[in-house]
């Protein structure tokens, strides 16, 4: 890997007797700046500009004694500027504000004989600004979780998602402008989004569910997408784990990219966006060096293995990166919260997958965005639905008499809108039924997604997430999903909620929109054709997750 000279400032040499010519062996240069009349404090990584000589470099490390009025910087000099020297009295810039004045320097040669690969010099140790070495294996850097744990066990699965055979319309809010269109890819197990020409054509896709964060773990999410081109004017791509409130994504702005940091936490919605020539990381710029040590060079028309994670507690770090071709794990930015801000970096933690695509003005052509794979996991233990914090609720249903075969509802449940003035996010899992039969025998069953519900009211549950309503007099059955059946004579029943009930599995949740609540029912019908009537009364229980 060669040596980037713009981090280390031009390479020079000194000659060693006692040949007349002299050996050569490499140094880099730094200059020990003093100055005084200071204005504003100067940090560690600032670039100083003499507004004289032009010479400029970028502050390393600062004496112990400085203040701001006075001190000495050590600066490494840009390799746009390394033979520059500075002028005493000269102006000493950031960013073109005055920040001192400069009283003295000179330069210092470090040696550049560091540990090196024997068949290649050029192949250095770099070690970072806490003297911490880059240790590497054949695929990469031992892995930590965002907590700095080490990836030793499985993380456990809170949503994943594939496209091998549709699309998954019941697992995603498709919000689509202008000419916007989504289409299943089968031969590629994806799906794609795009847009024509038009300003403000758009195709957005958010998947229902908010995935769980558990307060101490990792949340990590791992994502497959690919543009259909290397970025054009006025198309603005975006993959990752967010909303229209929160988050964080990468973002393809024309051919710029960057990692955004989404919050609402000011009650006004503001994006932090990190262009990838300003990223800590991995550039992913295919120059090699400290600032591309994977050496990759990021090609957003080729699939990339998108990764994010994170710690909340409202103040943790959040990361980005990608994974390489030989499948090591590249950081690219890392955004550090702790010790920054007065409050939390954004508002919540538990939040969905997202892919979209948008015009912001005309575009010269039609645009893509395709998304192949997803997943959503917490670093950590997963507690089983039942020992979460959760809250659990009941209902005593009325008595329903049931004189036919045909379905009549029982008692309907959908998510809330809000829950005390928030947006509801809550995940109900059904978790048991009580039963008193009287009578014929009667075929029980549980519909989701249903529709053409008539009769009764909706009322929510106090301090709860669900609305019910036993009023409901009909349903559509042929557009309405079914997901169990069960048969029960004469008797008394407590029945379990079979497994498939649960947070990977069914449950109930407010669509992604925010306004659209899905509907489940409970009904009951004569379960023979000999059977004249029956008297069922039921009870129902569920759990809340948040």
């Amino acid at each position: 890997m060669a040596v980037n000279d713009s981090i280390f400032g031009g390479p020079s040499n000194i000659r060693l007797p006692p040949d007349s010519a002299g050996k050569r062996t490499q140094t880099f240069r730094h200059v020990h700046l003093e100055y005084n009349n200071g204005v504003v404090a100067i940090n560690l990584g600032d670039t100083v500009v003499g507004a004289t000589s032009g010479a400029h470099g970028e502050v390393v490390a600062k004496a112990e004694s400085n203040t701001t009025s006075n001190g000495t910087l050590s600066v490494v000099p840009l390799i746009s500027a390394e033979d520059a020297q500075f002028i005493v009295g000269e102006d000493l810039q950031v960013n073109l504000i005055k920040v001192a004045e400069a009283v003295d320097f000179h330069d210092v040669h470090s040696s550049a004989v560091n540990l090196c690969g024997a068949n290649n010099p050029h192949n250095a140790q770099f070690v970072d600004s806490k003297g911490s070495a880059y240790i590497r294996f054949d695929d990469g850097p031992q892995q930590l979780d965002a907590f700095g744990l080490s990836r030793m066990t499985t993380p456990w699965m809170v949503g994943f998602y594939d496209f091998h055979y549709d699309t998954l319309p019941n697992e995603f809010w498709d919000d689509i402008s202008g000419t916007g269109t989504i289409t299943h890819l089968p031969d590629e197990a994806s799906i794609a989004l795009d847009v024509g020409t038009a300003a403000g054509d758009r195709v957005t896709r958010t998947s229902h569910k908010y995935h769980l964060y558990q307060p101490g773990y990792s949340q990590l999410i791992e994502m497959t997408a690919v543009a259909g081109d290397s970025g054009k004017a006025n198309v603005r791509r975006r993959s990752g784990y967010f909303d229209d409130e929160n988050g964080v994504f990468f973002e393809m702005d024309g051919t710029d990219i960057y990692v955004v940091l989404r919050s609402k936490v000011t009650g006004s919605v503001v994006d932090t966006r990190i262009a990838q020539t300003n990223w800590n990381g991995d550039k992913l710029d295919g120059t090699g060096g400290l600032g591309n040590l994977s050496g990759m060079q990021l090609h957003p028309d080729k699939l990339q293995v998108l990764w994010m994670d994170m710690q909340w507690l409202g103040g943790g770090r959040v990361r980005f990166g990608v994974l390489a071709p030989d499948g090591s794990r590249v950081t690219c930015h890392t955004i550090e919260n702790a010790n920054a801000n007065t409050g939390a970096y954004m508002t919540t933690a538990t939040l969905p997958l997202r892919v979209e695509i948008e015009n912001t003005g005309t575009s010269g052509s039609p645009s893509r965005i395709k998304m192949v794979c997803a997943a959503v996991k917490t670093e950590g233990q997963l507690l089983p639905d039942r020992k979460k914090r959760t809250e659990k609720f009941g209902v005593a249903g009325a008595k329903h008499d049931v004189t036919t075969a045909t379905d009549t509802p029982m008692l309907a449940m959908r998510p809330a809108l809000t829950v005390n003035s928030v947006t509801n996010r809550k995940i109900m899992i059904p978790e048991r039924w009580s039963l008193i039969v009287e009578g014929d025998p009667i075929v029980l069953k549980f519909w989701r997604r249903t529709a053409g519900t008539t009769g009764g009211s909706y009322a929510q549950v106090p301090n709860s997430a669900m609305e019910l309503n036993s009023g409901v007099t009909s349903f559509t059955p042929a557009s309405s999903h079914l997901m169990l059946v069960d048969y029960y004579t004469a008797g008394s029943y407590s029945i379990q909620a079979p497994e498939n009930f649960g947070y990977l599995g069914q449950h109930g949740r407010l669509n992604a929109d925010g306004t659209t609540q899905e509907v489940w029912l409970v009904t009951a019908a004569l379960a023979t054709a000999s059977g004249t009537d029956a008297d069922v009364t039921m009870g129902f229980s569920w759990i809340e997750l948040e």
